[in-house]
């Protein structure tokens, strides 16, 4: 085999290779626009994202209140004070990376929505919302914990206080999915 015909040989091994790899690419059309431009939401259901499902707010990312206000906002005495530190160290500790990483895919997908880029926020959107439902769930185990050490009282009044700050964040947030009218009524 001569050396011409050995560099052919591999150049379209290469080309073949190359053509494989960007069908599996989702940037070269199989991505979530598709080749005929935004798929409808059925279309993001059937792929495990749901596009009208709110995407965790920034605070929701950031975990439970730090000590200092929790201690004062809710009346913790000197002992429950103590376990509500330690508790929230070691949680803070262990969800880190996780809240890492949510924060990094809410600041990409705020930027590329500022930027007017809405297919790339859009793409953002499952991992955000896996890591936000993964989150949502540490914090779930996190406010059980703390049924252990602070009073009924305490509790509801902390329930009370949470709620009313996701609904307030929940109502600040900028839509991020455009609706489109609908054809068939009337302007």
């Amino acid at each position: 085999m001569t050396t011409r015909t050995l560099v052919t040989f591999c150049s379209v091994g290469l080309l073949l290779l190359a053509s494989r790899l960007m069908a599996q690419d989702t940037s070269y059309g199989g991505g979530m626009e598709g080749p005929g431009g935004m798929r409808s939401r059925d279309e993001f259901r059937q792929r495990g994202t749901d596009v009208g499902r709110a995407l965790p707010t920034a605070n929701q990312l950031e975990g439970p209140p730090i000590p200092d206000f929790f201690i004062d906002r809710f009346g913790l005495d000197s002992a429950q004070a103590s376990r509500y530190r330690s508790a929230y160290d070691s949680f803070m500790n262990v969800t880190a990376a996780i809240r890492d990483s949510a924060r990094a895919s809410r600041h990409a997908i705020d930027a590329a929505w500022q930027s007017g880029d809405r297919l790339t926020a859009r793409a953002g959107f499952p991992r955000l919302q896996t890591l936000g439902d993964s989150l949502a769930k540490a914090d779930g185990r996190f406010d059980n914990r703390l049924k252990t050490f602070l009073t009924s009282s305490q509790i509801k009044s902390y329930k009370k206080w949470r709620d009313d700050q996701r609904r307030q964040e929940q109502a600040d947030q900028p839509k991020m999915i455009e609706t489109r009218p609908n054809p068939t009524s009337e302007p």
